[in-house]
């Protein structure tokens, strides 16, 4: 494992042996034999339970990755895809029963409301306990207590034995123990449920903070794929204990929405870029990027260099452009009239200037779609790029200014 990796599993499985002793009537086990020396299926196997063989349930099967330092990992599948158990498996929880897992750091979990807490104690002992775990000094955590009650919002309640705090109150101050306290892995488990709309972005610009500027690795399980669209650069998806998918957030999604019965109407090309299936495909999007600062932004506007190519002869087309915040939510949209046409064949490249000067300080993500009006005034879709980030990082911004857009609804820039 080379200095860069700081996590290595290396075909790991987890098996566990179901229980048989009184779990069938006897005519249910002559069925099953009957149906076995018949080489049938058996009539009394339950239904969704393929990773069963011969009385062994696989909740991880033969599951191979590495995850780099600095790097913010998502895992999705649906339940009982084995999430859960390869975090409990990486925190060392549990042990694999078979293959191998690397770790190269300190490593801090949350793998359910309060992992780690004792009720007894109060807030501020179990803040001492956790960093001493980690093997911090009293020193070390002396200087870090006040920064973790704060980004908690418990202070008043810090010396109160934490049984007595809500689901909210316990969960914002796990979360901020484990994002203040010096461990090099952070694994979190859909604990961000339980906070509110507000700490839940509180809590993924923390966490993309520290992997950019403090070099810490997250690993992030959830059904939010807004979170995890909003924080992840990478995107694991298990299927009955394997490894399906590793790469792409957007494409994980996609087969994850299929999967799970909740398609979206996405398809993805072998380039990777991705389209409405209702799509006319008479634009094919080359390339999509910011030109300069890597998508960090501190001036008023946003320029987005894009690429793309006629299938057809085309004139009176549209660029749509939306603007999504951390939590996925659309805060802003904007229409470009001025999109040159051109011929079948012809490649073009533009850069499109965006007006974000009443944006405050944060993550977004950015959607181009290229449309055309028909007849009957419906726009129609020829092709799209999506998931396009940015970070405004603006010290002369007005950091006082909140968007509500429950309150302001969109904004056409």
């Amino acid at each position: 494992m080379d200095k860069d990796t700081v996590i290595c599993v290396d075909h790991v499985s987890k098996k566990y042996r179901l229980g048989v002793i009184g779990m069938t009537t006897l005519r249910e086990d002559i069925q099953s034999r009957w149906a076995k020396f018949r080489g049938r299926e058996d009539p009394n196997s339950k239904i969704g339970q393929e990773n069963v063989r011969k009385g062994i349930l696989y909740a991880l099967d033969d599951v191979s990755f590495t995850v780099k330092r600095g790097e913010c990992l998502g895992i999705i599948g649906r339940n009982g895809a084995g999430k859960s158990t390869l975090l409990k498996l990486i925190a060392r929880i549990t042990a694999p029963t078979d293959g191998a897992i690397g770790l190269n750091g300190k490593v801090t979990s949350m793998l359910e409301v309060g992992t780690g807490f004792h009720p007894e104690l109060t807030g501020r002992e179990n803040i001492y306990m956790n960093g001493s775990i980690l093997g911090m000094t009293r020193e070390e955590i002396d200087a870090k207590v006040d920064a973790i009650t704060e980004f908690a919002e418990v202070t008043r309640f810090i010396d109160t034995p934490v049984k007595r705090y809500s689901s909210g109150m316990y969960v914002r101050l796990a979360f901020a123990v484990s994002a203040h306290l010096n461990a090099d892995i952070v694994i979190m488990d859909e604990v961000l449920a339980v906070g509110d709309m507000n700490f839940q972005e509180k809590c993924i610009q923390r966490m993309r903070k520290i992997a950019r500027e403090e070099n810490k690795t997250i690993l992030y399980v959830s059904h939010n794929m807004a979170t995890i669209q909003a924080l992840c650069d990478r995107c694991l998806v298990l299927d009955k204990g394997k490894l399906a998918y590793d790469g792409d957030v957007a494409r994980a999604e996609q087969l994850y929405r299929s999967d799970t019965g909740d398609n979206m109407q996405m398809d993805y090309t072998d380039d990777g870029k991705h389209t409405f299936k209702e799509s006319t495909g008479d634009v094919k999007i080359l390339e999509a990027k910011y030109p300069d600062e890597g998508g960090s932004v501190v001036k008023k506007r946003l320029d987005t260099v894009i690429t793309w190519r006629y299938e057809r002869d085309l004139k009176d087309v549209l660029m749509r452009l939306e603007i999504r915040d951390a939590m996925g939510r659309i805060i802003a949209s904007k229409i470009f009239e001025d999109v040159p046409g051109g011929k079948a064949g012809e490649v073009r490249e533009e850069v499109f200037i965006t007006d974000i000067g009443v944006l405050q300080n944060g993550y977004y993500k950015t959607t181009y779609v290229f449309v055309q009006v028909a007849d009957n005034g419906v726009n129609v879709t020829l092709d799209l790029v999506q998931g396009l980030p940015f970070t405004i990082d603006d010290p002369s911004r007005n950091d006082t200014m909140i968007w509500y857009s429950d309150w302001w609804g969109k904004v056409r820039l």
